[in-house]
């Protein structure tokens, strides 16, 4: 069970111990749009988020199943220079997609891959260039289902990811990382 910073091109965590059951979920304040994809989050065998190019309407991805991949398109732009409160839940054979609360996806979700880990990126894609946005809040949990096994929730806290123009990755002194329910015996690893 390891978190540790990222170097550029490193994730900036690794989930081990899969659940097939989650929930994604993090804030993002668009400070603008960029030309391309712009990448969000990417969670390695389990989600890719990103904005579509010159716009700030979020697709989110899901991988890992057996039978390809669902993909989540909202419809409308998310406001510019507002915090939103996105959650991506999947469950049972559903996944939805919130914002601000308000469900505005529901698809039917195959069957998932167990898989031992995955590596998250917060703001890197090997496709994408970072969206221009703070990024924060970020949590990864197993659903109700699965939480009690589940041992490599993460989270990181408050308006950590800043990217755009002029700011890359900027900290602002708050808790980088938080592992729920640490094993007995763990490497934490750091540079």
């Amino acid at each position: 069970h390891l978190i540790e910073r990222s170097k550029e091109g490193e994730p900036h965590a690794v989930l081990v111990d899969l659940p097939t059951e989650y929930v994604l979920s993090f804030t993002i304040e668009p400070l603008g749009t960029i030309t391309g994809l712009a990448s969000i989050i990417e969670v390695s065998r389990i989600a890719n988020i990103w904005f579509d190019s010159g716009s700030t309407r979020l697709n989110i991805e899901l991988t890992g199943f057996y039978d390809g991949t669902v993909h989540h398109k909202l419809r409308d732009d998310i406001a510019i220079n507002k915090k939103h409160n996105i959650v991506v839940t999947v469950s049972g054979k559903s996944s939805t997609v919130a914002v601000n609360g308000g469900i505005l996806s529901r698809m039917t979700t195959p069957v998932r891959r167990t898989y031992p880990s995955a590596e998250v990126y917060i703001g890197f894609s090997t496709n994408y260039e970072p969206a221009s946005a703070s990024i924060g809040d970020i949590s990864f949990t197993g659903s109700s289902a699965d939480v009690q096994t589940f041992q490599s929730s993460f989270s990181f806290n408050q308006e950590i990811f800043v990217f755009g123009k002029e700011q890359t990755n900027i900290y602002k002194g708050e808790l980088l990382a938080e592992v729920i329910s640490p094993p007995a015996e763990f490497v934490l690893r750091f540079s």
